[in-house]
């Protein structure tokens, strides 16, 4: 893929991506991060660790080898976010960032995957600010019945 656009695309054009394998018994995600905003794991309530990004975006190197990294869940869960999500304003205005996104996910970790999930949405839908980008976020672990 990198070639084909790094050998099609106008100059300056890139395009970041992330891809990955999650294995739920071993619970483990084996994860390619060009660009993209960095993954969120969190193996507690209130802390995360931020995986970020192991290349440069597609379309910015020619023949580059994009390494992949293998992360250990551990009961923990694993949040990848489109730029969209971290480059949204909140409700007052400010962009949220990591950190805004770190704290929003913290604040919903007693909630179940949906939940977690669709409260996140509402809380970024409910700025006044017109969206300006794609808004995708995944939510990766083994979350047994809830």
């Amino acid at each position: 893929i990198n070639e084909e656009i790094c050998g099609t695309t106008i100059r300056g054009m890139f395009v970041t991506i992330v891809a990955g394998l999650y294995d739920p018994v071993a619970d483990t995600v084996r994860l390619a991060n060009a660009g993209h905003p960095p993954a969120l794991l969190f193996r507690d309530r209130s802390r995360a660790q931020t995986i970020g990004a192991q290349a440069p975006p597609l379309g910015v190197v020619p023949e580059l080898d994009f390494p992949t990294r293998e992360i250990a869940l551990e009961g923990g869960t694993l949040f990848i976010v489109s730029d969209g999500i971290t480059e949204a304003q909140t409700a007052d205005g400010q962009h949220l960032g990591v950190r805004g996104l770190v704290s929003m996910i913290a604040e919903s970790a007693a909630l179940s995957p949906r939940d977690r999930l669709e409260g996140i949405v509402d809380k970024l839908r409910a700025t006044p600010e017109v969206l300006h980008d794609d808004m995708t976020i995944l939510m990766v672990g083994n979350h047994g019945s809830r």
